[in-house]
């Protein structure tokens, strides 16, 4: 679905160059419009700004008259894009929701690279949050926010590429299924054209007559086998079913053509082939007095049952895989098509909440299975995350099976099928309760620390002051600033 390959057709309708132009476009008027904002608090953004813009404008241009070079442009657009997100994060710490950005490169990697360097796309922005998480940046995040957002961009990947796998699975199945349509079409036209096997026996079984299509199907010419008992060439193990065979033709009135059996003929070169036999009782027939035997060579058709049953099993066990992956992942995700029906919903997911995978499926709409408030704020983010570009992020409380109210972060990504049309939503969701529950009681401890009336001072091991309340700078008469890396034992009297 994704990987679109590294060549481009000059004469075929191309997603990407279609993505790249409105991509460039949209990005270049986002982000002149973005400098003029951005100067006002800080010029070197600004600056930033106004030269992506500049880059995207240009490239543009370039993209009209060299749209064979969509390869390469590709790649130009996740390093600028990579390179300004980059820069938001480290340098913007007043935009909260900045580091979303990067969901959009590693869908746009993903899209645009496929699966493989989609991947190393990932890799790239996993290191680049964590890294500058601990550079000397105020990013404003915290580190539960690092490690949540990482597991996103995981979860979304993985879901990306779980979903291109089992789409790999689907087209490699049909084009089996194709594939043995037409073997089948060639096998019919060989047997309208008269290249099927026809032979005359004796009622002893003795071959009278063999048409020369034997030599195609058996590799021996006809001369080879006239005067010799049939079950000469068949298997040893299949020749009772020939004699009983036999007997039932011989058995049955003239004319009437018996059931079709199926024996192993033995090959000049040694092999086996599987060739099916329809008998017809003619002894009695003065111009052909005997049994007429017609076969045609279903060695390939047999085969390639057997390797589309393994096919079809094999895909069976991968469809089952990645339900149990689904169902198993510690987050919940559900999909939605266009009409707002849910076409999939995890066991994660209907465990927390209470309402099974059936209820889900069976809702014509969010109202019918949650309570009216929520379904309003479900349906509106709906429509939201249809309306823009990114990934879309909202919170929400949910009753919970506990019987308690959870808070839960949603991250919800339109799905496009492989003409690039939108045919649902595909939502993450987060029981983020906890963390919020920790960061309140951070927020606390912080206001006890600093509203203290007595010092404070928290040092590293080796006695370096690392963070010191108001109290304590008004005890020493030291700024914060002052105080921040001393050792209260170098100046003991200046300090305690």
């Amino acid at each position: 679905m994704f990987n679109l390959g590294s060549t481009v057709p000059s004469h075929n309708y191309n997603p990407r160059v279609t993505f790249l132009n409105s991509v460039f476009l949209l990005a270049g008027i986002v982000a002149t419009g973005m400098s003029f904002f951005r100067w006002q608090t800080s010029p070197l953004m600004g600056m930033i700004d106004i030269a992506f813009a500049l880059c995207n404008f240009a490239l543009v241009f370039y993209l009209r008259h060299h749209k064979e070079k969509v390869a390469i442009l590709c790649t130009v657009a996740l390093l600028l894009s990579y390179s300004l997100f980059t820069a938001l994060y480290l340098l913007a710490p007043n935009n909260t929701t900045r580091i979303s950005l990067f969901f959009l490169l590693v869908a746009s990697a993903f899209f645009l690279k496929g699966r493989q360097i989609g991947f190393a796309w990932l890799i790239v922005t996993l290191l680049t949050i964590v890294a500058g998480h601990f550079l000397p940046f105020d990013t404003a995040y915290s580190h539960l926010d690092i490690v949540t957002t990482c597991l996103y961009l995981l979860a979304l990947y993985f879901v990306l590429s779980n979903y291109e796998i089992f789409n790999d699975k689907v087209n490699e199945y049909k084009h089996e299924m194709k594939a043995l349509h037409l073997s089948e079409e060639r096998f019919r036209a060989l047997v309208e054209n008269g290249h099927d096997l026809i032979a005359i026996i004796s009622e002893t079984g003795i071959v009278r007559f063999v048409s020369p299509s034997i030599e195609s199907i058996l590799g021996i010419s006809p001369a080879e086998i006239i005067n010799k008992h049939v079950t000469d060439l068949i298997h040893s193990d299949d020749a009772p079913k020939a004699s009983e065979a036999l007997a039932n033709t011989q058995a049955h009135s003239v004319g009437e053509q018996v059931k079709k059996f199926e024996f192993r003929m033995k090959h000049k070169d040694g092999s086996y082939r599987d060739i099916e036999i329809a008998s017809r009782n003619l002894l009695h027939n003065p111009v052909i007095r005997g049994i007429v035997l017609t076969g045609h060579d279903i060695t390939a058709g047999n085969r390639a049952a057997i390797e589309i049953n393994r096919s079809r099993q094999q895909l069976d066990a991968d469809r089952l895989l990645f339900q149990a992956i689904l169902d198993n992942a510690p987050i919940g995700i559900w999909m939605s098509g266009i009409d707002g029906r849910l076409k999939f919903v995890n066991n994660t997911f209907c465990n927390a909440v209470g309402i099974s995978e059936q209820q889900f499926l069976s809702a014509g709409q969010y109202t019918d299975v949650l309570p009216q408030t929520i379904a309003d704020n479900c349906a509106a983010s709906d429509r939201e995350c249809y309306a823009q570009s990114t990934p879309h992020l909202s919170t929400e409380l949910l009753p919970f099976v506990d019987g308690k109210n959870h808070l839960v972060e949603i991250t919800k990504v339109k799905l496009y099928n492989t003409s690039g049309n939108v045919i649902g939503l595909i939502g993450l969701s987060a029981d983020i309760t906890e963390r919020k529950q920790a960061e309140e009681r951070l927020r606390l401890t912080s206001k006890v620390f600093e509203n203290t009336l007595e010092g404070i001072t928290i040092t590293d091991k080796h006695g370096n002051i690392l963070e010191v309340n108001t109290a304590f700078s008004k005890i020493t008469g030291y700024s914060h600033e002052e105080l921040i890396g001393q050792n209260p034992r170098i100046d003991r009297k200046s300090v305690v």
